[in-house]
């Protein structure tokens, strides 16, 4: 039998300094692979280019495992999509690990810095997702998930979020 899954809506801002270690560690514990997108530019834009090329200098310099990109219409679980992009699936190394914790804002995921909308992902089901420019993130957890995540950060994710929690059936990508 499947396990069922639930969605649950967060803001990283709410959670405090001291929490966010350990909601990495546990979220980092049922994910083996990361992915992020680039929205695809159809003009020759200048501007687009050098995101470009900053996005790829990033992967380099941060010694991101990728081992797939790919072109979709749609992103996961995005409901604010369209358009075309290009999706990059990398492996959580210790290297992505610390690229995401060292990150001070999640949301910054964006142009001009950084890639659009960290997802965390095990065997290609979602875990984590982040809608960059909207600012919301959402996990997709089972509810032996939740409570241990919510045992790890003194956080409850059932009783803090239960008007928002609703059950989901993952889509692979």
């Amino acid at each position: 039998m499947n396990p069922k899954y639930y969605k649950i809506y967060f803001d990283f801002q709410e959670l405090s300094n001291g929490i966010i270690q350990p909601f990495y560690n546990y979220l980092f514990s049922v994910s083996n692979s990361f992915a992020f997108r680039l929205p695809k530019d159809y003009t020759s834009d200048k501007d687009y280019c050098e995101y470009v090329d900053r996005i790829n200098d990033l992967i380099t310099k941060n010694r991101l495992s990728i081992v797939r990109k790919f072109k979709a219409n749609s992103y996961f679980d995005d409901q604010y999509g369209g358009g075309q992009f290009y999706i990059y699936v990398g492996k959580l190394n210790n290297y992505a690990r610390q690229f995401i914790i060292n990150n001070d804002n999640i949301y910054y995921w964006s142009k001009p810095d950084f890639p659009e909308d960290l997802c965390l992902l095990n065997n290609n089901r979602i875990v984590m997702s982040v809608c960059s420019h909207e600012e919301y993130s959402c996990l997709y957890l089972t509810k032996e998930q939740i409570e241990q995540l919510s045992a790890t950060t003194n956080i409850d994710f059932q009783q803090n979020f239960t008007k928002k929690i609703s059950s989901l059936e993952i889509p692979k990508c």
